[in-house]
């Protein structure tokens, strides 16, 4: 097997792996520690717990139509996470995330049942996918609101024993809350990347 001369050098000094990833992790305390983020967690934490979301301004109001609270929760991770990068490009994000070439996920918090993610659709993965021919609907609540980034959407609603459909254009700062059970959003296109922050 050819290994790289880069990642050699970090299975061969565990040092240099701890070097790699320390920018990653002081980005993430950085964001972590600060007052506006510790309040929408402690708010999520509540919400997590059984609290209404009505009652956590902070986090309620990342999705009440102005992404400015959004962006500006999400931005000073998101930076801080580039910086590191661009100096260790081999560093490892030290939150959970995934992405399956059309959907990117970077999960900011999980307690029991709830999760608050980044989540990126790339119009390239979009487009390279067949048109969907199905639906699928879950028992849960979903709040969501577009960050960056335009595009096509259908809400798709189960009505009793029919199904409705409803165009959506994908614009900063439209939010959506969606009973997950009746309620499910398919995304059709976007124009690069669209980014939400989902609930």
């Amino acid at each position: 097997m050819d290994i790289s001369p880069p990642i050699a050098a970090l299975q061969a000094d565990p040092a240099e792996q701890v070097r790699a990833q320390h920018g990653l992790t002081a980005a993430l305390a950085f964001w972590r520690e600060s007052a506006g983020v510790r309040r929408v967690l402690a708010g999520f934490s509540r919400y997590a717990k059984g609290a209404s979301l009505a009652d956590q301004r902070e986090l309620a109001g990342l999705f009440g139509g102005a992404e400015d609270a959004a962006r500006d929760l999400v931005t000073p991770l998101l930076s801080g996470f580039a910086l590191a990068l661009a100096q260790q490009p081999l560093g490892v994000v030290l939150v959970r995330h995934f992405t399956d070439g059309v959907m990117s996920v970077l999960m900011l918090a999980r307690e029991g049942d709830s999760l608050l993610t980044l989540t990126a659709i790339d119009f390239a993965g979009l487009a390279a996918r067949p048109e969907p021919n199905s639906a699928c609907f879950s028992p849960s609540d979903e709040w969501e609101v577009v960050l960056s980034g335009t595009g096509k959407a259908r809400l798709v609603e189960r009505c009793g024993d029919r199904i409705a459909t409803h165009g959506l254009d994908l614009t900063p700062g439209l939010s959506l809350g969606r009973d997950g059970a009746r309620e499910t959003l398919i995304f059709d296109a976007a124009d690069g990347v669209v980014l939400l922050l989902r609930l």
